[in-house]
């Protein structure tokens, strides 16, 4: 649970920057953010996990497995958050933003 949980909550606040990027008017932002979405959510869940496991100790990064595994389920399921967040901006219109402020 507490696993789920971390992982949903931190997904959920890098998914909301990178959406925020994603709809940014800086091209090299948008297109770092649009690169990001895309290589995660075409990937299987299981290989970020794995390369996560793997790959950080290669790096000098050493946490426990239960660490790992929120890292590696936020960074994959931040992407899909991303797109929710980004069509939810996106849905909205300049004249009701520019009406609020």
């Amino acid at each position: 649970v507490w696993l789920s949980l971390l992982s949903m909550l931190l997904s959920l606040i890098l998914g909301t920057l990178i959406a925020v990027m994603r709809v940014s008017p800086i091209g090299l932002v948008t297109a770092f953010a649009a690169g990001y979405t895309e290589f995660f959510r075409n990937i299987p869940l299981l290989i970020v996990l794995f390369f996560t496991l793997n790959g950080l100790p290669y790096m000098g990064i050493t946490l426990p497995f239960f660490w790992v595994g929120v890292a590696g389920l936020a960074v994959y399921h931040s992407a899909y958050v991303a797109e929710i967040v980004r069509a939810g901006l996106q849905s909205i219109g300049t004249g009701l933003v520019r009406d609020l402020w």
